[in-house]
């Protein structure tokens, strides 16, 4: 694959042909990388304290969303008996969902195996890239676990003969400089309502789809972020006005085949 054609795969293509290469997943998973997903750490940890609650709270969890019309209705009356309804209803509905306990836990259990798959995809091309190392190392303390899957994906984004590495860079920097504009555009804004302004920026000019499928384009968006937090200059020494200076004198000739979503 040459740059011409890694240039024209979207990020979500190329991170799973990078998947399949490290042999961290068969050709028919597609991991496609979100940068915003949970790690799978959060959701084993998560998993876990929901079989240890026991089963009435998971079978009331499960029962909430089916009484939640009933329950905002009797608000304003004597609800004791709407609870007992409720306790009742959660253990037929948890009963009849046992049937397929065996299959869901399986399925649970695919879906963390595919989050860490994803850490490892977060965490490589966090290291990977042209950044401070700091944010790499904050990468990795984020999503715990996934060593080994890491330094395979590595081995392969450091492949010579494999462009990926630099085709999710130019995503990267576009992800960099788009967080950059959306900041001096939204600059006015009252602090309270910078974050929503900011996710409307982005949605406004295009790129609001990109900050969940190109997980390349979201991590330059969260170095730009981090680049901006006052710690990263008090305690690693990284200056913003230099950082985007690296960003925008890297950006390549190729770098418009090479911004797709």
């Amino acid at each position: 694959m040459n740059v011409g054609e890694a240039a024209r795969k979207r990020t979500g293509d190329l991170v799973d042909d990078a998947v399949h290469a490290a042999g961290l997943a068969d050709e028919d998973t597609h991991v496609r990388g979100n940068a915003l997903a949970k790690s799978g750490a959060q959701l084993h940890k998560e998993r876990n304290d929901q079989a240890h609650a026991g089963l009435h709270v998971v079978g009331q969890l499960t029962a909430d969303g089916l009484l939640e019309g009933l329950a905002l209705g009797a608000e304003s009356y004597h609800v004791g008996w709407l609870e007992g309804a409720a306790e009742g209803l959660a253990i037929l509905v948890f009963a009849y969902e046992a049937l397929g306990a065996l299959s869901e836990a399986e399925e649970k259990a695919y879906a963390i195996g595919k989050a860490f798959t994803n850490d490892a995809v977060n965490v490589a091309i966090a290291g990977n890239l042209a950044f401070d190392p700091a944010f790499a190392a904050l990468e990795q303390a984020a999503r715990p676990g996934v060593t080994a899957g890491t330094g395979k994906l590595t081995a392969v984004l450091q492949d010579p003969n494999n462009p990926t590495k630099m085709v999710l860079q130019a995503r990267a920097d576009e992800g960099y400089l788009a967080a950059e504009r959306a900041m001096k555009a939204t600059a006015n804004v009252p602090k309270e309502q910078r974050a929503q302004a900011l996710l409307q920026w982005f949605k406004d000019n295009g790129y609001g789809e990109r900050l969940s499928s190109d997980v390349a384009f979201t991590k330059g968006v969260e170095y730009h972020a981090f680049v901006q937090a006052a710690a990263a200059e008090h305690k690693y020494g990284i200056d913003p006005a230099k950082e985007l200076a690296k960003v925008e004198t890297r950006v390549p000739v190729e770098r418009p085949l090479m911004v797709r979503p």
